[in-house]
């Protein structure tokens, strides 16, 4: 499970930006860059996102992998075109 959170993460590591932040929902805590983007990781990671099995929500295969798309990353990291997650 760690295995597959950390290589996801990575990959999705790209670069933000200086202006993104990701915006922690339930503490409200607010994350920038790599930090950001590790933590929007992991949320999406425990949402069941990067599995196609419902039964084994917290573990990354490929045909969910396939399914995600700009929409779905935006949805997830909390994003917004030309602007940053500010409320």
């Amino acid at each position: 499970m760690a295995a597959d959170l950390a290589t996801v993460s990575v990959l999705l590591d790209a670069g933000a930006g200086d202006r993104w932040r990701y915006r922690e929902p339930t503490t409200g805590l607010s994350f920038a860059r790599s930090e950001g983007l590790a933590v929007a990781s992991f949320h999406m990671f425990r949402a069941g996102a990067f599995s196609s099995d419902p039964d084994r929500p917290w573990r990354v295969d490929s045909s969910a992998l396939a399914t995600i798309d700009a929409a779905k990353l935006a949805q997830h990291f909390r994003s917004r075109p030309q602007t940053h997650w500010s409320d």
